[in-house]
């Protein structure tokens, strides 16, 4: 696997893909930038370049929309997966296991592990940013990652990300499943060297501004290697 990725070929291939799906949603956001200008000012920069730190609501003339907006999320996120109390219990499709009395105790014992874990985690406050991405743009985006490796990492589990709006695009099946997502990420070069250090690129390596920004894409697509 890590042969194929080294391959300029297929990393040019994906680079293309990225672009091509990016020019497929450009439709979509004009109108996601209209809305955010006016709705979700803070990640208005979808087709307009900001400067960071410049004013972002120069545009705006009344909150009511960005107060509304953040109502509905806040209970869209306690209704649906409140930090409060279990909101998904595991079973099994076959009955008579389902009734045996030790499979329900295994059953019980992991939905109460896997819900501790999401609760030590950040997917909460990640999961409002979702839940105000479908209020305001009806589409979002919720990467989950692992920072088991991470020893300065508060939770040592889990780790969740909101990818912002216009930061990553998607492409379906011939079901109309979405099955590729690629999503851009902005690093720094001391970054990219922890997360990736027997991947990164020599010049990053030998660079001598660990905090230069560098654009990484990041692409998850159906294998199609096994296929004839």
């Amino acid at each position: 696997m890590a042969d194929n990725f080294a391959s300029k070929e297929i990393v040019q291939k994906v680079l293309n893909r990225f672009q091509n799906l990016l020019t497929v949603q450009r439709i979509w956001a004009l109108e996601w930038q209209e809305i955010a200008d006016y709705v979700l000012p803070r990640k208005n920069d979808i087709l307009v370049q900001r400067v960071p730190g410049s004013k972002r609501t120069r545009r705006l003339y009344d909150s009511s929309a960005i107060h509304d907006s953040e109502l509905l999320a806040a209970s869209m996120h306690g209704t649906l997966t409140s930090a409060y109390m279990k909101w998904f219990h595991l079973e099994v499709d076959d009955a008579n296991v389902q009734d045996n009395q030790q499979v329900r105790g295994w059953l019980d014992d992991t939905t109460t592990t896997m819900y501790n874990e999401l609760n030590r985690s950040n997917f909460n406050s990640e999961a409002h940013e979702l839940y105000i991405d479908l209020v305001d743009f009806a589409t979002g985006c919720l990467f989950e990652d692992d920072d088991f490796g991470d020893k300065t990492s508060a939770s040592g589990g889990l780790q969740f990300k909101t990818v912002q709006i216009g930061k990553y695009v998607v492409g379906e099946s011939h079901t109309g499943k979405v099955d590729t997502i690629f999503r851009s990420i902005i690093m720094s070069n001391a970054a990219v060297l922890e997360k990736w250090p027997d991947t990164t690129p020599e010049v990053i390596k030998t660079s001598e501004k660990p905090d230069t920004l560098q654009e990484i894409i990041h692409g998850v697509y159906p294998d199609t290697s096994a296929k004839g």
